[in-house]
């Protein structure tokens, strides 16, 4: 387990094996990936005892969907377990279900 701080005073827990899928990422995407989840950490919904996946687009060179898989706590640092590209069907099931990290940043800047 590798604990991960940032200047923005986010703290937070990877597994390796999100490390390891992260990696596999071209480095503008898994820089997009981190900069995404950082921006809602705080906002993404507790569930003691169970892991939870949210999904991301990134547009920008190329369009790539994905799905952050996470688990948080109450009083523990939120932990990434895992992250993975999907297709753009999965993604906007995921529109319609609320459970995207753009869903979560809209509510943070309403």
């Amino acid at each position: 387990m590798e604990q991960q701080k940032y200047t923005e005073g986010v703290d937070f827990e990877t597994d390796e094996w999100f490390l390891e899928e992260l990696n596999k990422f071209p480095s503008e995407y898994r820089i997009e990936i981190l900069a995404d989840m950082l921006q809602i950490m705080s906002l993404l919904p507790t569930e003691d005892g169970w892991s939870q996946v949210i999904s991301g687009v990134i547009r920008i060179p190329e369009p790539i969907f994905y799905t952050v898989e996470y688990l948080k706590q109450n009083g523990e640092l939120p932990y990434l377990i895992a992250v993975a590209q999907i297709d753009s069907d999965e993604y906007l099931d995921a529109v319609l279900e609320n459970n995207t990290i753009e869903f979560y940043g809209k509510g943070q800047t309403n």
